[in-house]
């Protein structure tokens, strides 16, 4: 319940980067970083809904905890790691 918890905390601060600081400008975001924030919302998505799957076994539980953890937010920036992180199927 706590990794779902995390997953949503995380989901949200992404989500503020993309919104504007309080200022009287909106920050415009560089294609890359857009592109960057979309794909760990997309990460993400991916570790909850298999997080909220009925059957699920301890080589798909430390799946999820690795790619939860290659998603970060620091000092209001996203660090995200690319390396893909193939989905155990047994």
């Amino acid at each position: 319940m706590q990794r779902i918890f995390d997953c949503k905390e995380k989901k949200i601060k992404i989500k503020d980067l993309r919104r504007s600081h309080k200022c009287l400008r909106k920050r415009n975001l560089k294609e890359e970083e857009e592109m960057e924030i979309l794909m760990a919302l997309i990460d993400l998505k991916l570790v909850s809904r298999v997080l909220r799957m009925s059957d699920m076994n301890e080589n798909q539980l430390h799946w999820c905890e690795e790619k939860n953890s290659k998603v970060r937010v620091i000092d209001g920036k996203l660090q995200r790691d690319s390396t893909p992180l193939f989905f155990p199927s047994h």
